[in-house]
C-alpha cells in the first residue's frame, strides 16, 4: 500500500467510483435544468395567453426581469407560476415584468 492510499477511504482512487459520481451529479443537474425549462415554458405560455407578446417575446421578458432584479430565470418563473394557485406574485417580480411587458408592447 503506498503512503498516498494509506488512511484514505477504500474507493478513494477508484476511477469506476469516481466516474458514478460525476454522472450522479450530472443526472441531478439534468434532472433540474428539465424542472426549470418546465417552468419557463409554463411562464412564457402565461404570457403568451395574457396577449401580451409572442414566445420569443416572452422569453425576452422572464430573462430581463431576470437580470433586472438578480433573481434567477427558473425562480421568476415559478413566481409567475404560483401566481396562478392564489399565490401573491412578489412586488419584486410583480413591477419589473410589468415594466418589461411595457416595453415589448411598445417596441412592437
Amino acid at each position: 500500500m503506498t503512503a498516498e492510499l494509506r488512511g484514505a477511504p477504500p474507493h478513494a482512487h477508484r476511477p469506476e467510483v469516481e466516474a458514478e459520481t460525476q454522472m450522479r451529479a450530472e443526472i441531478a443537474q439534468l434532472r433540474q435544468a428539465l424542472s426549470s425549462r418546465t417552468v419557463i415554458g409554463q411562464a412564457q405560455g402565461m404570457l403568451i395567453a395574457f396577449g401580451a407578446c409572442s414566445a420569443d417575446e416572452a422569453w425576452h421578458v422572464l430573462v430581463e426581469v431576470s437580470q433586472r432584479t438578480n433573481i434567477k430565470l427558473r425562480e421568476v418563473a415559478t413566481a409567475l407560476v404560483a401566481a396562478t394557485r392564489g399565490n401573491e406574485l412578489p412586488a419584486s417580480v410583480r413591477v419589473p415584468l410589468r415594466q418589461a411587458v411595457r416595453r415589448v408592447r411598445n417596441a412592437g
